[in-house]
């Protein structure tokens, strides 16, 4: 009856151990569960914002496509458009001489 008792502690205090490691691991899949939701999450932000700058370089194209027109017709008026890269630079309007 004594060896009984003293399996049967073992395999409990076996059976304790293995459910500790059980948890250790499951917290750390619940960890890297949640950084990959994070991830997701974030990769889903960055692929809506470059959707909405392929949207705005759309626009912008079309615009330029726009400006180059009304160019044409400043060009046929005598007018010419120096442009430049610089945002913070005046367009220069020279007239013909």
């Amino acid at each position: 009856m004594r060896t009984n008792t003293s399996d049967l502690r073992s395999q409990v205090i076996s059976l304790a151990e293995e459910h500790e490691q059980v948890l250790k691991e499951l917290k750390n899949i619940q960890s890297v569960t949640g950084y990959i939701s994070r991830l997701l999450d974030a990769y889903g932000i960055m692929s809506r914002r470059v959707d909405e700058l392929e949207n705005e370089i759309q626009e912008i194209r079309r615009n330029n496509s726009n400006v180059n027109a009304s160019t044409r017709k400043i060009k046929e008026a005598g007018y010419r458009i120096e442009k430049t890269k610089f945002p913070n630079m005046e367009l220069v309007w020279t007239g013909n001489r």
